[in-house]
């Protein structure tokens, strides 16, 4: 009888990046075949990464996204079930994200949310979210064109497992590309399971988790309190904390570049000197920061003269909305680092992964601090125990966070918990980001017991692959 592979479901380029290019994929397929569903199987630099390699690579179809109108948006399966999520959940987190991805406030716009939270309300407090979360998978998952064309694909690869990366992914009216897939393949009888993909995803999404998932994985003991916490069906058993792959390649000693020689590739910066690094956000995230970012550079410079800036950029940024400024990074001193693929990470592009924490891992290891905006860099340089230090101010008033949108990010539920190892510097305005520039440079070993405790909270056991355990614990699950 052929032996039946396993199938990872690879939508965007950081799981490609991640999991496909890592080290999960190439010790499953060791042992099995590996079947990989992503957006472009024709990816040449993709086929040419993965030749000769026990992997073949299909098309991930994704549900057509139709237009509605008002009563359907506003009655539609989607919109109840953010209305019980919503309610069930009720963080800052998702606070933000609601006001981040659906800030329209006409009331058109409005009202399908406002109904949905009440019937969400309603919903939890006499007890039928459950029932209500169950039938929306029977009565609308089950029920959909792309669920009953995934169940043809099952058919024709017959996979043993099925393996979720996205499952904690969707947005309002929009389920999650890989729910079908496991609609699909518990209808079949084949096992499936769901790596949580960031950590953020529990607190800051509305996304339903199937109770009847086999195995849900984990970074940390913290994010599985997390998942018990908002899904109550969900049993221990069904859990195993894995660390994230994401941090697989951190501690690789290969990686690191000698200082002067990995500078060397940075024209306006002197590798004699100190530098800062500067994380940045998405568009969407930080609409406003380049002002901030660059002023705050200039104040920087203008109170330690010798200490240099590199801004480094999200992979989500493909840094045409920094271009304005490329007269700032001409001048010797300060450089912008550009991490995007060419093709969007959304979309199926990458960079694969040695290429980009090479890159990631020599710009925070030789850095003197890095500063970000409650972002997952804080993550990485704890791991790589570097100062850290986190905007919470503004240049100006920001009508779609009053509060202070920079602050309002430290309180979200996932980076709150960062904030209160003390392994942070939250500053409150710029004259406050220099002095503790100033401060970290003068003793960088301030806060080190508090950024271990960091890695501790966010990924379990960095100095092991989590993508090497996660293939052994997926192992498991078809012995």
């Amino acid at each position: 009888m052929k032996e039946k592979p396993i199938l990872l479901l690879a939508e965007t380029g950081f799981i490609i990046r991640n999991l496909l290019l890592g080290y999960f994929a190439g010790s499953i397929a060791r042992k099995k075949k590996l079947i990989v569903a992503v957006k472009n199987p024709n990816d040449k630099n993709l086929q040419e990464i993965i030749k000769g390699q026990n992997v073949e690579l299909i098309y991930f179809p994704r549900d057509e996204k139709i237009p509605l109108g008002f009563v359907e948006r506003a009655i539609s399966w989607n919109n109840l079930i953010f209305g019980v999520q919503m309610a069930k959940k009720s963080n800052l987190s998702l606070k933000i994200q609601n006001k981040l991805f659906d800030n329209n406030n006409s009331i058109k716009k409005k009202l399908p949310e406002k109904i949905a939270v009440f019937f969400g309300k309603i919903i939890n407090l006499v007890g039928l979210s459950n029932w209500v979360e169950s039938a929306y998978l029977k009565k609308c998952i089950q029920q959909k064109p792309i669920t009953k064309q995934w169940i043809d694909i099952l058919k024709k690869h017959s996979p043993q497992i099925v393996v979720s990366s996205m499952l904690t992914h969707c947005t309002r009216y929009q389920h999650s590309n890989d729910l079908p897939v496991i609609v699909a393949a518990q209808g079949l009888g084949i096992k499936t399971c769901s790596l949580i993909q960031s950590w953020d995803n529990l607190s800051s999404k509305t996304s339903l988790l199937p109770r009847f998932v086999d195995r849900y994985f984990t970074w940390s003991h913290s994010m599985s309190d997390e998942l018990f916490q908002y899904n109550e069906l969900i049993t221990k058993g069904q859990v195993e904390v894995t660390g994230s792959p994401q941090y697989d390649f951190h501690l690789d000693e290969s990686l690191i570049e000698p200082r002067e020689l990995y500078l060397a590739k940075f024209k306006q910066i002197d590798p004699t000197k100190p530098y800062v690094l500067i994380g940045t956000g998405t568009s969407r995230w930080m609409p406003d920061e380049m002002d901030k970012v660059i002023q705050l550079s200039e104040s920087i410079r203008k109170k330690i003269p010798k200490m240099q800036i590199i801004i480094r950029l999200h992979p989500k940024d493909h840094g045409v909305r920094w271009e304005k400024y490329q007269y700032i990074f001409q001048k010797p001193g300060i450089h912008l680092q550009k991490t995007c693929p060419e093709m969007k990470m959304d979309e199926g592009g990458f960079v694969p992964p040695k290429d980009f924490y090479r890159d990631q891992i020599n710009t925070i290891r030789h850095s003197a601090c890095v500063i970000n905006s409650s972002s997952s860099l804080s993550v990485d340089a704890a791991i790589l125990d570097i100062p850290i230090i986190c905007i919470a101010y503004d240049l100006k008033k920001d009508t779609l966070f009053p509060e202070g949108r920079s602050l309002s990010y430290t309180k979200s539920v996932h980076y709150q918990k960062v904030v209160y190892t003390g392994g942070v510097w939250l500053v409150y305005s710029e004259k406050e980001t220099v002095k503790a520039v100033e401060s970290y440079y003068q003793f960088p070993y301030q806060h080190k017991e508090e950024r271990k405790q960091i890695v501790g909270l966010v990924t379990d056991q960095i100095e092991q692959k989590a993508g090497l355990r996660l293939s052994k614990e997926i192992e498991k699950l078809y012995h």
